[in-house]
């Protein structure tokens, strides 16, 4: 499966800096949280990409062109409660542009609010540990760690087990 892990362009202006959440950027730093739930999926065979737009200076016309020419099958955001009207936005944009793309959300604010997510019946939000349950997920649709949503209500199944070192 091709899975993009994406960190689009804000949408105000100011980037939502995504690794702890509560603050907008004044220095830019990679997702970790994002290139954590990258590497599981990588080990363990998926086609993976990584688009982070204020890396690579991409605003927004960039994005929606690089999202025109892409052929995932799922795209990945690490969402935080400054960068959610962004995420809703560019979900409703890739949706439109991709229909047939899953959404896989996860982090603190999908978490904490994960029905204000529930857009459309193919976005997923992870709980807990995404590096334990996104790769199950995709592999044989194990639904454990995660919010579904169904006629738009969400369904919240039971958690994953903790991942073990």
């Amino acid at each position: 499966m091709k899975v993009a892990f994406v960190e689009p362009p804000p949408l105000e202006g100011r980037t939502a800096e995504r690794f702890a959440g509560c603050t907008y950027e004044l220095y830019h730093f990679p997702d970790l949280v994002n290139l954590y739930a990258f590497t599981a999926l990588a080990n363990a065979g998926h086609d993976v990409r990584y688009l982070d737009c204020q890396l690579d200076g991409m605003g927004p016309r960039g994005f929606e062109r690089w999202l025109a020419a892409d052929d995932s099958d799922a795209y990945v955001l690490h969402g935080v409660i400054l960068s959610k009207p962004t995420d809703l936005a560019w979900m409703r944009r890739i949706l439109e542009t991709r229909p047939s793309a899953r959404i896989l959300l996860h982090g603190p604010e999908p978490t904490r609010v994960a029905a204000e997510y529930g857009i459309d019946s193919s976005v997923t939000v992870f709980r807990g540990e995404v590096e334990g349950s996104m790769p199950g997920f995709l592999r044989d649709g194990d639904l454990r760690g995660t919010t579904t949503f169904e006629s738009g209500a969400p369904v919240h199944h039971p958690m994953a087990p903790e991942l073990s070192f």
